[in-house]
């Protein structure tokens, strides 16, 4: 973390507002330190605005961009659903692959979590729910 560096935010075409002057962590976030804390910057944003993160809750990147710090591109989610948000929109475009592959070999559950990654469980249910389409 460059200490003392002027912080320069951007805003991309999408509207979020992300950092230019700093790098970003491993996982994509960009941490800021504040007095003597390493923080998030875009929980610290959040809690700027609307307080402190109740216990239970986690702040969500609408635009799926985790360096983002636009208030409009943040909500307040409560631990489950955010894990739940998550995991949907990291398994869609494998689902929507998973079930073109599924229609043209009429493959197994476990089978289609071999080819694609995923539990043999979790394949099964993607058969199940695409079978009462």
């Amino acid at each position: 973390m460059n200490r003392g560096k002027r912080l320069v935010l951007e805003t991309t075409e999408e509207g979020c507002v992300v950092p230019t002057s700093h790098r970003l962590n491993q996982d994509g976030y960009f941490r800021k330190r504040i007095g003597e804390s390493l923080v998030m910057y875009h929980r610290h944003v959040w809690e700027q605005t609307h307080g402190s993160i109740p216990f239970g809750y986690e702040i969500d990147h609408k635009c799926r961009n985790r360096a983002c710090c636009n208030l409009d591109h943040l909500q307040l989610l409560t631990v489950r659903n955010h894990k739940i948000k998550t995991n949907k929109e990291r398994y869609a475009e494998r689902n929507t692959e998973a079930k073109v592959y599924w229609m043209q070999t009429d493959c197994t559950g476990t089978e289609l979590g071999k080819v694609f990654g995923v539990t043999f469980s979790c394949g099964c249910r993607w058969i199940r729910i695409w079978k009462l389409q």
